[in-house]
């Protein structure tokens, strides 16, 4: 392979913002900027494609990383917050709080899977196979008030290999999760270092055996290597279990959105109810709505106050006007119930149902899941499928009640305004008059005048009650006794088998979501405490001493998967590579800029170099960013370092639980390893960061002050060595992509 750095400026622009962070995209021509809480999205052209604002906090952006096989970006705050987002549609697919500030973000592949057939009474089971089973979920565009067009698919379904998203916390803890959604085990690194530390890096291998935490003490910098003997053996079980919580979490978040849709919905209906009724309701003595509407029905006598009521405020228009808002937010909620809803918990249901026949496989998922939690969120996704069913017959209820109710004020109030009763309205049967009856002996409320909630005192809505984080007010009336729950009653045993779901009649629908959650979080929150506690510390490399420098780090898995490669800037003057392979054998290298041989001449024209920043390229080249320390103006230098030298260089370590290298090693003088080949110009001196991809064969630079970014095409063609300043041109072309 060809090391010759042949790169051409593309672009270079001064910004009015200040660069933090840069990332680029290994599979789009796409890079990541943060500038304090900001996160922004742009092309290699410098198009901008999105922007994603701050959380709304003060947090600012401590870490991005993109996912290797997918177009999602995760996004690590101060506060502790981690979201995932669509690079796509800018969506935000999943978020989860942390007890820290972010100082390390790390995603990373499974380079191989495990060979198809090491364990056939285990295969990854294809979307496809749930489709013959599933309903897809209806569009809700047209059905909520608030139209979505948010695609509710599973990331998980296509994987055949996993990621881990890796987070190094200020605290000195490291949390680990599948997909970036499944949490996968907590380090807590102040159980092995004393004293005061920061975490540098988190890295996990590329067959995830080992992770290695980079950590600076005021006394040394350290690697700590973690081993996990259980892990690289419960992999495909993993896949299977990641698959089916991302599943879930895509469906419980469908739910939500269906949720909220009916929320608004009903708040239509108590917007309308609370500027009629409520105010109506405030003004009689405590429970004496009821008595007024009544004694109305009974005798047809009315108070004073109801009849300025129905005179002034109701109205036979602003009647009217009230029973169609009611029952269009009914038939937006029932169109709500019925099918999206209902569909929801289906699948919902269906996956919990498959965890569970899962959970009692306990060769392949013993400790990954627990049979008696799975049983139980079984139990509780079978509540929430009873308790939409009565929530539908609920509004059945009230639509019926609420046609009635509002039939009979009609004709009282065209009778207080001595108008005739027109011909065309009917008369109320005797059976109405017993809904109606029962209707408004429950307008009062009867709860506990102590809640905030409860001052709307008018309770004469039903379906709100179901969508309140508490217990119902009025309970469902009971229906004649079913062949079913005549069967349940007589016999006793199979009433309280674990098989037979059991209604709760005084839990609101959205007190039996919550539960649901919460269950669903326990059933998934197994792997993390089993897999955590696996994580034993194997090793611990002191690399350097005397470590108040901040310290660059950088590593890629071999895609052979025989090893890892490791490189660190411990101070200007050193860099420090090191090589663990997978059978535990390790290598490292010390670099310095050493007395340059004073019979080679060829790097007279750089000055006396040091070492400003670094990261792998690729697994055969380290990128290196170089700066003149005796000469501003002869400018930095970019290096494409083949890896291959440094391998060959790099000296074998006695391996024991602690190794000291701080002074041992191999040190080399760089002057001796670069050619000039290795080594490109760039103009100015106050260069400070680099971003690399060799997938995407691109390289970005960014100066001191994070104002000036430079963006260049590596190994471009010998007839491409003309450089391009994009930033001299009046129009940039917008259009312009990259290859694929």
């Amino acid at each position: 392979m060809s090391y010759s750095t042949s790169i051409k400026q593309i672009f270079s622009k001064n910004v009015r913002y200040k660069i933090d962070l840069m990332e680029w995209n290994n599979k789009m021509d796409l890079i990541a900027l943060s500038q304090n809480n900001e996160v922004l999205i742009h092309r290699l052209n410098w198009q901008n494609i999105w922007t994603h604002p701050s959380p709304g906090d003060s947090s600012k952006v401590r870490g991005i990383c993109w996912c290797p096989d997918e177009k999602i970006i995760a996004i690590g705050y101060s506060s502790g917050k981690v979201i995932l987002l669509d690079v796509e549609n800018k969506e935000e697919i999943f978020s989860f709080q942390l007890e820290g500030d972010i100082v390390s973000m790390c995603w990373t592949q499974q380079h191989t899977k495990s060979p198809s057939g090491s364990d056939p009474d285990l295969t990854v089971v294809e979307p496809e196979d749930d489709a013959v089973f599933l309903p897809r979920l209806p569009s809700l565009s047209s059905v909520t008030p608030t139209p979505k067009k948010k695609e509710y698919v599973s990331r998980a379904e296509t994987k055949t290999a996993l990621n881990f998203l890796i987070i190094g916390l200020q605290t000195g803890m490291v949390h680990l999760s599948i997909f970036g959604m499944l949490p996968c085990g907590t380090i807590c690194l102040g159980k092995h270092i004393k004293g005061e530390f920061r975490v540098i890096d988190a890295r996990i291998s590329a067959d995830f055996g080992f992770l290695h935490v980079t950590v600076a003490t005021k006394e040394a910098l350290h690697e700590m290597i973690f081993e996990n003997g259980m892990l690289p053996n419960l992999l495909e079980s993993l896949l299977r279990v990641a698959t089916k919580h991302s599943q879930i979490l895509t469906t419980m978040s469908y739910i939500e959105d269906v949720l909220m849709g009916i929320t608004e919905a009903w708040e239509t209906v108590l917007l309308e109810m609370d500027n009629k009724l409520t105010g109506y309701a405030k003004l009689c003595p405590k429970g004496s709505v009821s008595a007024d509407f009544l004694e109305l029905l009974v005798l047809g006598t009315l108070t004073q106050t109801l009849e300025t009521f129905l005179r002034r405020e109701l109205t036979e228009k602003g009647l009217k006007k009230l029973g169609n808002s009611i029952e269009m937010s009914y038939t937006t909620i029932q169109k709500l119930l019925v099918q999206p809803l209902d569909t929801a918990i289906m699948i919902v249901c269906y996956h919990l149902n498959s965890i569970r026949g899962m959970s009692r496989d306990k060769y392949h998922f013993g400790g990954l899941l627990m049979e008696e939690t799975v049983t139980e969120v079984c139990h509780t996704a079978g509540q929430f499928t009873m308790k939409g069913f009565e929530l539908q017959h609920t509004i059945d209820q009230s639509t019926r009640d609420y046609k009635i109710f509002f039939k009979w004020l009609y004709v009282v109030i065209i009778r207080l305004m001595d108008e005739t009763v027109p011909d065309d309205v009917a008369s109320i049967t005797q059976q109405e008059i017993n809904y109606l009856a029962e209707f408004l002996s429950n307008l009062d409320n009867d709860e506990d005048k102590e809640d905030v909630q409860s001052e709307r005192k008018f309770n004469l809505e039903r379906v709100g009650q179901y969508l309140e984080d508490k217990e119902l007010i009025i309970l469902p009336k009971k229906s004649p006794m079913s062949q079913w729950e005549a069967f349940l009653e007589s016999n006793p045993t199979l009433k309280d088998s674990d098989a037979i779901y059991k209604h709760d009649r005084k839990a609101s629908l959205m007190q039996v979501h919550n539960r649901l959650r919460q269950g669903i979080e326990r059933v998934f929150r197994q792997p993390e405490s089993v897999i955590g506690q696996n994580y034993k510390l194997r090793n611990v490399i002191q690399l350097a001493e005397n470590m108040d420098n901040p310290v660059h780090s950088t590593h890629i898995s071999l895609l052979d998967g025989s090893g890892d490669l490791f490189a660190f800037l411990v101070s200007e003057n050193l860099l420090i590579f090191l090589e663990a392979s997978r059978n535990h054998v390790i290598k490292c290298l010390r670099l310095e800029f050493q007395t340059k041989p004073y019979f080679d001449t060829k790097y007279g024209q750089f000055g006396d170099l040091s070492f400003r920043h670094l990261q792998f390229y690729n697994e055969n080249i380290l990128s290196l960013l170089l700066n003149n320390r005796t000469d501003s103006e002869c400018g930095g230098c970019f290096v494409q370092m083949p890896v291959s030298i440094l391998r060959q260089k790099a000296t074998m370590v006695d391996v024991a639980e602690f190794i000291d290298i701080a002074g041992a090693g191999n040190v080399m003088n760089l002057y001796t390893l670069l050619d000039v080949n290795y080594v490109k110009v760039i103009e100015g001196s106050d260069w400070h960061t680099i971003a690399v991809s060799g997938n995407r064969k691109v390289t970005s630079i960014l100066s001191e002050n994070g104002k000036k970014i430079k963006i260049y095409e590596t190994e471009a063609a010998d007839e491409d060595e003309d450089e391009m300043d994009l930033s001299q041109s009046t129009n940039l072309d917008n259009s312009k992509e990259s290859n694929q």
